[in-house]
């Protein structure tokens, strides 16, 4: 059964996805070429993942990132690639 933050990750990752795909479609960005179907890109590093980087065993897993920082009242608002949360 998944737990609420893994449920959040997945939505997240859907959203940022789609968006991605809706604006290299509209041509507000250039075409990228995307190394899977549904590709997010860590916004710190750039890289891409797929959606099996949502699992816990993922060498580099996303992870849920609060902005502004939770003990200044941030929310998990996108994700981040385990190795930039750290």
């Amino acid at each position: 059964m998944a737990t609420s933050t893994e449920d959040l990750r997945r939505k997240l990752f859907h959203k940022f996805s789609n968006h991605l795909k809706f604006i290299m479609e509209k041509g507000f960005i250039p075409k990228l070429e995307l190394q899977f179907q549904d590709t997010y890109i860590c916004p710190v590093c750039l890289r891409q993942f797929s959606e099996d980087a949502l699992e816990r065993d993922a060498p580099n897993m996303l992870t849920a990132e609060d902005a502004p920082p939770a003990s200044l009242g941030g929310r998990k608002i996108a994700l981040t690639c385990l190795e930039c949360n750290n």
